[in-house]
């Protein structure tokens, strides 16, 4: 498990991280959602012993990372795909890693297969190898001593659709195996999908946490409708309180008690809870709210 406590970092006037304080339990994918710039790297530096804090504790299965013994098959890391030797092959690279960690040569062959790097990918140089496949050899390299803990900063990055779904897949995987995960993005949407709980970070300081239900707390409907005028009356006769939302409604009720309202000629293009598109607008809601209020700070101090 990761405890994150009351953790601080400045740099010189800079306050980096303020006062961090999440919890992510065995079994579970938290996502660590924040703008570029919003302390997520520095908080995931300090966990895994690339910075010292200012203050505050951050520890794996209750200790520092600095005093885990054998800490790379403990701990999976991915922080920096391209932070890799460009001059080396896949293969190459993941032997030399699995030789220091005394790993048979075959776990080489087992994150590979795991990743989906093709034998013939893992002989090219890395230097020539795309994006994609440098977040997937960097995730190879997180899964190399089998750790009982992944974290993972922008892993998705690089990926086309099919390789964020097998991201996915594999995380799912991973933390229904027992594994905890720690994934960090910019993608709301993707880190959605996926994850268990949610940490909302920004400007140094959390947010808001909790699973997205609790975040939430939404039992709205989001309904896209061709036309859209006659369902609107049909809600209003109805009693139900409804708001515009881009191109469709956010209706204050649960989708069974939608269905029976909609009139004839009308076509429901898309139908589905609130909730799911909501976690990106809680965080642009708060993201704002914070800006604001240091704005304010800023001006009155």
């Amino acid at each position: 498990m990761i405890d994150v406590h009351d953790l601080t970092k400045r740099y010189g006037s800079h306050v980096a991280v303020d006062r961090v304080t999440f919890h992510c339990p065995p079994a579970t994918v938290t996502g660590f959602l924040g703008a570029n710039g919003a302390g997520k790297s520095t908080v995931m530096r300090i966990l895994v012993g690339l910075a010292m804090a200012t203050s505050g504790s951050a520890t794996i299965d209750g200790r520092r990372y600095r005093d885990i013994p054998d800490p790379a098959t403990r701990i999976g890391i991915l922080l920096d795909a391209s932070a890799q030797h460009a001059g080396r092959t896949g293969r190459e690279a993941l032997a030399m890693s699995a030789f220091q960690l005394g790993l048979p040569r075959s776990r080489v062959d087992q994150v590979l297969a795991a990743v989906g790097l093709r034998p013939e990918e893992s002989l090219r140089r890395i230097r020539g190898y795309s994006l994609g496949m440098r977040q997937r050899l960097g995730l190879a390299h997180a899964l190399l001593g089998n750790p009982d803990v992944l974290i993972l900063d922008e892993p998705a990055n690089g990926l086309d659709p099919a390789g964020i779904r097998w991201m996915r897949d594999l995380l799912r995987e991973y933390a229904a195996d027992g594994g905890t995960v720690l994934l960090s993005s910019h993608l709301l949407a993707e880190v959605e999908a996926v994850a268990d709980r949610f940490v909302l970070i920004g400007e140094g300081r959390i947010l808001a946490q909790g699973t997205k239900d609790e975040l939430l707390g939404d039992r709205r409907t989001f309904v896209r409708a061709a036309p859209q005028k006659p369902l609107t009356l049909a809600l209003d006769e109805a009693g139900l309180t409804w708001t515009r939302h881009g191109d469709g409604l956010l209706i204050d009720t649960d989708a069974h008690r939608i269905w029976p309202l909609v009139p004839n000629g009308v076509v429901i293009e898309e139908l589905r809870p609130a909730s799911a598109a909501g976690l990106e607008d809680l965080f642009l809601r708060i993201t704002a709210q914070t800006q604001r209020d240091t704005q304010r700070t800023g001006a009155s101090a």
